[in-house]
């Protein structure tokens, strides 16, 4: 094999392959050759020094797409931290089938997820494997795709060193379409008709097409700031492309910058299956949490400060900054309230003078809604009067958007029943149609039900002022959490408490804030003389009283 064509299967297996794969494949004779040549290139370099850390997505990144521009990447964000993660996920996904990255902006990501990555994948598919990828890259519309998917056609029509190295893939004049195109090496199988790389808009309908690999990237935009309809749009969309992965082996990368706490990268960054998180996470900030610069190439101290002042300026605060280049919410002015104020307990620890209501948000769902919008929260809470004071505490409850009026209306009574309530408050509006059917079905079952009138029905200045004032008890140390909590209640109520008033929805949250409200505190009559009331069991014994005529 002469020296060109050694060179360029050295440069092929650079594009495609790890170290460990490279020091497999290059043994002697081969070895020392392409040391040689290395050396000519860079007195510096050799084979050591070239496969030492090396990472095939960087080196298409310098070769292909930046062309060994040393003022455009920076191999601290780009190597080490971007590219190192795809790779991983890329060889080893491990329990995860997705990849989510979170980066700043104006940092190159559209570049790296729509273009490098893709190629890469092509590439090594071809090459070590002979394996044609089914590749789709969506973007927030169909437009911007489109243009990604023409950047990676002009790369194989244009550029010298692709044409030199991997001439399979290259042609000289355009070929596919704006939307997508097969490469020219591509084998035509007849259990897969996708083209190699195709784009779309999210949303747009790809049914029926099923992808080795799809790239979400910027799906998330300034529109979802305002806007939870789009936002919950965008997320339905995106649960829909999902389909289109091929099971079992399809995997996605998705990539983005935050807009809004709860946007679609936020829902993504919780989303679990019993406590696992469904999708591998990465989230860089421009600047880390021990005050070093991700991208100082670029981002410099005084370039972020400037565009710091330009959010303050144009929006009156810095959120949306904190957002787009920290990828987190500024934990300072959006959020009202701290979890760690929340005290904790078991029922035992509950005083048994406390008087028990249960708390109703009926938002029930019929067949078409199921699972959707507001859940519908039941919860029993105790209140215990201590001076002027009273005390707070969450006993258990039921929390669900699945939950229709018979199943709300069955919890309820078996919560009554369970722990001795007849006292209901439920919240009503434009008249009283559950109340009734509760004391209608309480008169069927055999089991007296008061109802409580809620005074501060839920519109926004109410239902804020009601929450605020929750919030306020809770940090004073008056409210409890039983440790015997219904779980998913448990689960919800602190989400809202810690991302509160930045949050979707406020059911649970909303809920729980009626034990402020003036139906409620007014319904208490406080127990003062608890000796007369006391169970047998909790009552002291009687003291021993001698006299004189007595010694017993």
């Amino acid at each position: 094999m002469d020296a060109e064509r050694l060179m360029i299967s050295w440069l092929r297996d650079l594009s495609t392959c790890t170290e460990e794969e490279i020091r497999s494949r290059w043994k002697d004779p081969q070895k020392s050759v392409i040391d040689r040549l290395e050396k000519l290139a860079n007195p510096q370099g050799g084979f050591e020094a070239r496969v030492k850390g090396h990472n095939p997505i960087y080196f298409l990144a310098e070769r292909v797409w930046f062309d060994n521009d040393p003022a455009l990447l920076y191999a601290p964000l780009h190597k080490d931290i971007l590219c190192k993660n795809v790779l991983d996920y890329a060889l080893n996904p491990g329990e995860f089938r997705s990849l989510l990255i979170l980066i700043q902006r104006y940092s190159y990501k559209s570049t790296f997820m729509h273009g490098v990555v893709p190629m890469w994948l092509l590439f090594r598919g071809k090459h070590l494997h002979n394996r044609d990828e089914r590749i789709a890259l969506v973007h927030h519309k169909e437009e911007m795709a489109s243009r990604n998917l023409v950047r990676i056609k002009l790369k194989f029509t244009q550029h010298e060193w692709l044409k030199k190295n991997w001439a399979e893939f290259c042609k000289d004049e355009d070929f596919g379409t704006m939307k997508n195109f097969n490469a020219p090496c591509r084998v035509l199988s007849s259990y897969s008709s996708e083209p190699s790389v195709s784009s779309a808009g999210l949303g747009s309908r790809l049914t029926g097409s099923h992808f080795s690999w799809m790239f979400f990237d910027d799906i998330v935009t300034e529109e979802h700031i305002d806007s939870k309809t789009i936002r919950d749009d965008a997320f339905a969309s995106y649960s829909a492309s999902r389909f289109m992965l091929d099971m079992p082996g399809g995997r996605e990368i998705c990539s983005g910058t935050r807009y809004h706490p709860n946007d679609l990268w936020g829902k993504l960054l919780k989303a679990n299956v019993e406590g696992q998180p469904i999708y591998k996470s990465v989230v860089i900030s421009s600047i880390s949490d021990s005050d070093d610069l991700s991208f100082p190439t670029r981002h410099t101290r005084k370039f972020l400060e400037d565009l710091r002042q330009e959010y303050i300026s144009r929006n009156g605060n810095d959120d949306l900054w904190y957002l787009q280049m920290q990828n987190e919410p500024k934990v300072t002015r959006l959020i009202a309230a701290d979890w760690s104020w929340m005290k904790h307990c078991t029922r035992e620890d509950v005083p048994w003078q406390s008087w028990r209501v249960i708390l109703v948000d009926p938002a029930w769902k019929g067949t078409e809604n199921s699972g959707e919008g507001d859940c519908a929260s039941i919860q029993v809470w105790a209140c215990h009067r201590v001076g002027s004071l009273i005390n707070y505490y969450l006993l258990d409850g039921v929390h669900s958007n699945e939950l229709t009026e018979k199943a709300g209306i069955d919890h309820i009574f078996r919560l009554m029943r369970q722990y001795g309530i007849s006292d209901v408050a439920p919240e009503e509006h434009g008249g009283k149609g559950f109340s009734s059917r509760l004391q209608n079905e309480g008169t069927s079952r055999g089991w007296f039900t008061n109802i409580i009138t809620l005074k501060n029905i839920r519109k926004e200045k109410y239902g804020l002022s009601r929450i605020v004032g929750w919030l306020g008890t809770l940090q004073s140390g008056r409210i409890w959490l039983c440790k015997e909590c219904d779980p998913d209640l448990k689960e919800v109520l602190e989400e809202q408490v810690r991302e509160y008033p930045q949050v979707d929805h406020d059911d649970a949250l909303d809920c729980a804030a009626y034990t402020q409200d003036p139906g409620i505190t007014e319904s208490y009559v406080p127990r003062f003389n608890e000796d007369m009331h006391s169970p047998p069991w909790q009552k002291e014994p009687e003291p021993m009283r001698r006299t004189r005529y007595c010694q017993l």
